[in-house]
This record gives C-alpha cells, sequence and structure tokens, in this order.
C-alpha cells in the first residue's frame, strides 16, 4: 500500500445567493491543485424567531462519565490499544457499548454509539467551526455501524456523499455519536448518523452513503 502524506488544502468559499434571512455559500476544497471536496452550505441569521420544539430523546446507553476510555477496555482485557488509523488521534474514544470478543461478532444490529471529545481542542467560539465538528462526526459514524453487522476484512467502504441538518452549535466538549447503517445492496451503504450533547440535547443529524471498494484492489 502506497504511504499518503498529510499535505496543504485550498479552501475556496464563494456566496451564491444572499436572501432576506439566509445565505447560500458554494466551498470547494482542492489539493494539489484536484479538486477533492465540494459543497453546497445554508446558513441562517442568528436569533430568528420561530417555532420551538425538541420532541426526541437520546439513545438509551451509559453517559460518557460512566464510559470507560477505549484504552481502559483494552488493559482491562490485557491487550495494550493500537490505533489502526491515525485519525483516531484526533479524539478521545470512550464507547459508549462494547463487544468484548470483536472478532468473533456476529448478529450484531448495525449501529453504532460513542462518545467522542476532540484533542487537542474540544470546542471553538467560532460557530463555522462548532458547525465542522459536527459535520465531521456525522460523516464518521457510517462505516463503524456497519462493521457491526459484517465481519468481513473483503471491503471498505469510503463515504461518497453526506448531507448534513445543524439543530444547536450550541454543542458540549463530549458528544455522542450514534450512527446507523440500515441498507446494504448493489456496492452501496444507506446510513444515518445523529450527534447528541451529553445534557440529551440533539445537535446535528444526517445522511451519507458508502460505497463498497474491495480492499485487494488497494494493495
Amino acid at each position: 500500500m502506497v504511504a499518503r502524506r498529510a499535505e496543504p488544502v485550498v479552501v475556496t468559499a464563494a456566496p451564491q445567493r444572499v436572501a432576506r434571512n439566509a445565505t447560500s455559500v458554494r466551498v470547494d476544497i482542492a489539493q494539489r491543485g484536484k479538486p477533492m471536496l465540494a459543497a453546497m452550505v445554508w446558513a441562517i441569521d442568528g436569533e430568528l424567531p420561530g417555532l420551538r420544539h425538541h420532541s426526541v430523546t437520546p439513545p438509551e446507553v451509559p453517559h460518557w462519565s460512566d464510559s470507560p476510555t477505549i484504552e481502559e477496555r483494552f488493559a482491562d482485557a490485557g491487550l495494550e490499544y493500537v490505533r489502526n488509523y491515525n485519525f483516531w488521534g484526533n479524539f478521545e474514544q470512550r464507547p459508549a457499548s462494547w463487544v468484548a470478543e470483536w472478532e468473533a461478532r456476529a448478529d450484531l444490529p448495525p449501529e453504532y454509539h460513542e462518545w467522542l471529545r476532540f484533542e487537542p481542542t474540544a470546542a471553538f467560539d467560532d460557530p463555522w467551526l462548532e458547525a465542522a465538528r459536527l459535520l465531521l462526526l456525522v460523516d464518521l459514524g457510517g462505516w463503524p455501524a456497519t462493521c457491526q453487522l459484517h465481519n468481513q476484512s473483503e471491503f471498505i467502504a469510503p463515504n461518497i456523499d453526506v448531507s448534513c441538518e445543524f439543530h444547536s452549535l450550541d454543542a458540549t466538549d463530549w458528544l455522542l455519536l450514534h450512527g446507523r447503517a440500515d441498507l446494504a445492496g448493489e456496492g452501496l451503504v444507506a446510513t444515518r448518523q445523529q450527534v447528541w450533547s451529553d445534557d440529551g440535547r440533539l445537535l446535528a443529524s444526517g445522511i451519507s452513503q458508502l460505497l463498497c471498494r474491495s480492499v485487494a484492489t488497494r494493495a
């Protein structure tokens, strides 16, 4: 496998439409002159009047303060936790559910729950950075949920798109990610994610589609 280095990216943002109470912005990300990502973002003015209710409830899982870290989970089993991907070094992880015999798992629902806190900076004052923090988690939960059901090493499945709704940017340091992968077929996996605050508020939700790729073709 070819090693990949972290390289600078160029982010370009351009307003597409400015309405009375909302603005649409196109964001393009390029690396080494090649387009990597394109996004459309709608942002509304702050403190708009409107209807209010919150009728959803968070998953029934232990609070982060009652959930051991992933390092503690491994240590309890007499093992040392070694990250397979450097990406996970951006978080302190506290799994809200745990499968002790991971390699022997079977018949688990395609569902994922984990408490995550960003490191080295847990939260930001800038609302755009807070939105990015939530978006990253919405983009993250699909494949871990899929792997709960499928005990296999034949495929990986990168995200090919993501759509996110932000419900509140008043986020807490610790965030609960709930991912589901209810449908897979024809080389695609359909997933849904929710991000919750540690005091039970739904902060963001979204959907993403994963594209199955053979691991053998990446060698």
